[in-house]
Order: C-alpha cells, then structure tokens, then sequence
C-alpha cells in the first residue's frame, strides 16, 4: 500500500467520523504453504536438538529470506479477505472493501506486507472482521492507529461528533537522523538550494544567451538525476539554479 493510498483511507475514515485500526500477523510469510512441484531444502539452525549432523529440512512452508515468500503471502492474504467477502479494489492490489453482515455498513482494508489497518463505519462490523481475519493465524490487534509506514497519526474527538487527525513524520525524520549520526545542531528547517559553506552574495552575476540557458538547463537536469553537479564553476551553477 502506496502512503497515496494511505492517506484515501484516513480521508474516508475521518469522513465517516471513524478512526484507523491496525494490526499485525505474526509470522505471516509461514502462514502460506508452498505450491506443488517448488521444493526448497536448507540446513537446520547450529544446535538444533531435532536434527541430526549433515540432515537438511525439506519445507513444506514458505520462509522468511526466500524470495517467493512476499508473493506467496499476499496470494494467501487476498484469498482470505475474498474468502469472507472482501472484494479488491481494481486500481490497487493492496485495498479491500466489502459487507461483512448482510444490510451492514461496509469495511475498507488496506494491507502492507504483515501490517493491515482497516475501519468501518459500524463499529459491530469491525469485530466481526478481527474475528473472521484470527482465523488465518495469530493475529495482534493494536486498536486505533498511531504510527504506520513512517507516519505519525493523531487524533482528536471533537464534541459534535467529528474526528480530525493531524500526520507528520517528524518521529521518523528523527530517527532517521539518529541512524546516520546527525543531530539536531546540524540540521536545518529552511531548505535551500546552495551548497554549503559558500556566501551567495559573493556570486557574481553573468547574463546569459538563449542557446546557452538551454544547454545549461539540461546540464543541470542530468545533475539533478544523477546526483551530482558535472558544472566545475560556482557562477554557472549558481546560474543554473536560477534557471531551473
């Protein structure tokens, strides 16, 4: 499920003055069994007290780091949420909706891997879709949403009924700097297209012809793809970045 589709969901949710739910499969890719005339054989984890030196396991269920698993999960997750009448939603493999009691409101689900969030304007609804969804396995039921792909969610009940919800990602942007050793002195909220360290003012201005803002568009179009600028002086560039 694309962050797109992500934020459709929580627009119709907020819009039937819902909240997003989520939950986890656990273990999801062994959930599904592999298909017939696919035979994987690996060695057993060291020190395993069931298996004997220089035997191999013969599996009968996908596994983790094989490269069918997310496929064969997702085949098994679908079936399953068409199983109890779901249907999939035709610009997006990824959603779901459908009635799960007959004359009820309806539920939309969107899936991402082993994660799922899901909402319907009938709250009786919702249970009996976690009870219908245990049935393919262990299933962790977390109730109203806080943080999905990176984002974080937070909502307010208002008195006349309705519900709003404010995202960011600044817990993600956190701990993304976190990993990469960056901390807050090195950081900026103002976004600018110069380098570092080089005093714009200090730039001299040039006038340029037309045929060479056209060349200098497309060098600095091929730098922006590429990641790096070929343009060795910082009047051009400077020019350049004017331009585009």
């Amino acid at each position: 499920m694309s962050q797109l589709e992500l934020r459709l969901l929580t627009s119709l949710a907020v819009y039937h003055k819902r909240t997003l739910k989520n939950c986890e499969i656990k273990q999801a890719f062994v959930q599904s069994s592999l298909p017939p005339g696919e035979e994987y054989f690996i060695r057993p984890p060291i020190g395993c007290p069931k298996s004997t030196p220089g035997t191999f396991w013969h599996l009968i269920r996908s596994l983790y780091g094989l490269k069918r698993a997310p496929k064969l999960w997702y085949e098994r997750l679908s079936s399953h949420l068409k199983g109890i009448g779901l249907r999939c939603c035709s610009s997006s493999p990824c959603l779901f909706f459908g009635t799960l009691i007959e004359g009820g409101a309806p539920i939309f689900v969107g899936i991402y891997v082993d994660d799922i969030i899901y909402f319907s304007p009938d709250a009786e609804v919702e249970k009996q879709f976690e009870k219908t969804l245990s049935t393919i396995g262990e299933v962790d039921f977390m109730g109203q949403v806080t943080h999905f792909l990176g984002i974080e969610f937070t909502w307010h009940h208002h008195t006349n009924g309705h519900v709003s919800v404010n995202l960011t990602q600044q817990s993600f942007t956190e701990s993304l700097l976190e990993s990469l050793g960056i901390n807050s002195e090195n950081t900026s909220t103002f976004t600018t297209p110069y380098r570092a360290n080089i005093s714009i003012d200090s730039i001299p201005s040039a006038d340029l012809s037309a045929p060479d803002c056209v060349n200098l568009r497309l060098q600095y179009q091929l730098c922006r793809s590429s990641g790096s600028c070929p343009l060795d002086v910082q009047t051009t560039k400077y020019h350049c970045r004017k331009l585009c």
